[in-house]
């Protein structure tokens, strides 16, 4: 539960990476409390709503030719969605590969 409080005061500050970290730990530790799952459910919902606005100014800053603070915005779109099979973390993958020649 120290993981639930811990969530709850970094998510206080806006803190929602660090938020969602302790909220998985506290589902790994117990994955049958829902008060856990559900927070890391809100809070992983904010961080992919970023993510996209992240992705979205990337696109545009490549159009613009901006190519180093459009790299910048979709590593961001990776550390905010932290999953690798996720469909927005592949396209931000792709993306970058395509900028960078990685």
């Amino acid at each position: 539960r120290s993981f639930l409080v811990e969530g709850h005061a970094q998510r206080r500050q806006e803190q929602l990476l660090q938020a969602r970290a302790a909220y998985a730990e506290a589902m790994r530790i117990d994955p049958d409390y829902p008060a856990a799952k559900s927070m890391f459910l809100e809070v992983q919902q904010q961080l992919l709503e970023q993510a996209e606005e992240h992705f979205e100014r990337a696109v545009v800053l490549e159009k613009s030719r901006n190519l180093e603070l459009a790299i910048t915005h979709l590593k961001q779109v990776q550390e905010l969605v932290g999953d690798p099979n996720d469909p927005l973390y592949k396209k931000a993958e792709n993306r970058l590969r395509d900028l960078t020649g990685d």
